[in-house]
């Protein structure tokens, strides 16, 4: 059998995928929870809450290339 140097990010990538679902699917039922029978602003509930996730998704990508070391940036000048 030959070994693939990339099959570890393959497992790490899939199981960082399952965490993802399983959260997303967390967070949208403690909305649901958070919202019960006051729908009225359910709508203003979930907009709101989606801003705030896309804001710290910009944030946190932000962050990252921040903090990227210029070494690391010179490598792929040529992809950009």
């Amino acid at each position: 059998m030959h070994y693939d140097a990339y099959f570890p990010v393959y497992v790490i990538a899939v199981l960082l995928g399952a965490a993802q679902a399983v959260l997303l699917i967390a967070s949208l039922s403690a909305v649901a929870e958070l919202i019960n029978r006051d729908t009225e602003s359910g709508a203003f509930v979930y907009g709101i809450l989606s801003s705030m996730d896309k804001l710290s998704n910009g944030l946190g990508l932000q962050a990252i290339e921040l903090f990227t070391p210029l070494s690391c940036m010179l490598v792929y000048v040529y992809y950009y």
